[in-house]
């Protein structure tokens, strides 16, 4: 829809592009000179015929809360995704919009600095109109988070020592390794339900902010 210079992107393009980020999002963090693997994607085939489901619960709500920094006047704002009304492109500056209470406001980028201090910000600009320049950052950083709340993440320590895969197959979860963490599961007698807990804990503690992917964080 062209509204006045203005192209919107359907906010449920944004969230399916969101999902799948989130969904994909491998890390590996080093901690105490040893990997931690969390891989999204497991848990997504762990739990998506459960009672619960990963996608819809866990995913959705880290989209919802997912922080978009603004201008509005002359200082600098943030919102979630899920009070946001739509998402405007500028057709002239490329410039990404977005319309809160039935006012735009240009979205920003946060510049940061090497202690994950905020120094600056730009203007987001995206590339021949595609979201896909827009990544997701933690703040604190993924690391940062899993060194202070490691009393809250013990099963999910333990089941990425348990699986332990090497930078390769880290970065493609086959039928393979999705089954041999079931029956570690099971042998190991780790509670499904410890498991999902710790899945809430993370999604609903964990701050994700929106940024341009050239001054993404990735720690």
């Amino acid at each position: 829809m062209e509204v006045k210079n203005f192209k919107e992107i359907y906010k449920y393009e944004i969230y399916s592009v969101l999902h799948s980020r989130l969904k994909t999002h491998d890390r590996v963090i080093k901690l105490k000179n040893k990997n931690i693997y969390f891989l999204p994607t497991l848990y997504w085939n762990l739990f998506k015929n459960y009672e619960r489901n990963y996608s819809n619960e866990i995913l959705h709500h880290q989209i919802m809360n997912i922080n978009f920094h603004f201008k509005n006047d002359n200082k600098n704002d943030k919102e979630v995704f899920q009070n946001i009304d739509s998402f405007l492109l500028d057709n002239k500056t490329k410039e990404l919009k977005i319309v809160i209470n039935k006012k735009k406001y240009t979205v920003l980028t946060p510049i940061k600095d090497k202690c994950e201090k905020i120094i600056n910000y730009e203007n987001l600009v995206l590339s021949k109109e595609a979201f896909r320049v827009a990544t997701i950052d933690h703040n604190p950083t993924f690391k940062s988070f899993f060194e202070k709340n490691s009393e809250g993440l013990k099963n999910i320590f333990y089941l990425s020592n348990l699986i332990n895969p090497n930078k390769a197959s880290a970065k493609k979860i086959n039928k393979a390794l999705n089954e041999n963490a079931k029956k570690q599961i099971i042998e190991n007698k780790i509670s499904r339900e410890d498991i999902w807990n710790e899945l809430v804990f993370l999604a609903k503690h964990q701050k994700l902010e929106i940024v341009h992917q050239k001054y993404n964080i990735k720690e």
